[in-house]
């Protein structure tokens, strides 16, 4: 095998190295900023109506549909009415390993949103 052909397959062999570790870095990052989007939409939903159960129970499903490790004991909804505020916090951490093993790299995650009752729905309960 001449030089020119081993200096093409090593190039394509780096770039469809990156490619893999750039899809494998990427897609979780991509999910937990739309499960972050979820969170907040949530959050804010929960001041106006639903209770702290339901939109737990709704977070759950969504981060399984994004394949995130978010479960009952790292996810937090709260909606109280004497303090007047709702909070929504998960705590999760994802390792991604790139081909061959050759890196690892652990990605944590701590989205926190915390939205304010108006005085006036307090009131109401």
């Amino acid at each position: 095998m001449n030089r020119q052909r081993l200096k093409t397959i090593l190039i394509l062999f780096v770039i469809a190295y990156g490619v893999i570790s750039g899809f494998r870095v990427a897609l979780p990052w991509i999910h937990s900023k739309m499960f972050n989007e979820e969170m907040k939409t949530r959050s804010r939903a929960l001041v106006l109506d639903g209770t702290a159960e339901a939109a737990k129970r709704q977070l759950l499903q969504q981060a399984q549909e994004f394949d995130l490790p978010v479960n009952e004991d790292n996810l937090v909804v709260i909606k109280d009415f004497g303090t007047g505020r709702v909070l929504v916090e998960a705590r999760y951490r994802i390792i991604v390993v790139l081909p061959f093993g050759w890196y690892t790299h652990t990605i944590d995650f701590q989205p926190r949103f915390e939205n304010v009752i108006p005085e006036k729905m307090r009131k109401d309960f």
